[in-house]
């Protein structure tokens, strides 16, 4: 009973693929509408930038501690300074 049904949907899907129609191009290009908004190409540099929000983090962190108890008098550095080996950051006052 299967195989009957199998065969007549095969015979029905063959018979509504073998017909070709003519269509008829020109009569579907009148009936489109275009709305679409049109602009003169221009040649330009290509140029971009990317803003991707971020954190620097340091290398290296250490913490610093003086010799002997005082105030600071002087500072010559800030916070992000670049320093290098013996310079000097801040001055003591005892």
């Amino acid at each position: 009973m299967s195989r009957i049904i199998t065969i007549a949907i095969a015979a029905i899907i063959m018979t509504g693929c073998g017909k070709n129609h003519p269509v008829d191009m020109a009569k579907g290009k009148q009936e489109v509408k275009s709305n679409f908004e049109t602009v003169q190409v221009e040649k330009n540099s290509i140029s971009s930038v990317v803003k991707i929000p971020g954190q620097l983090k340091p290398f290296e962190k250490v913490d610093i501690y003086p010799k002997v108890n005082g105030f600071v008098k002087e500072m010559y550095v800030d916070r992000g300074s670049i320093v290098h080996k013996g310079q000097i950051l801040m001055t003591l006052e005892a």
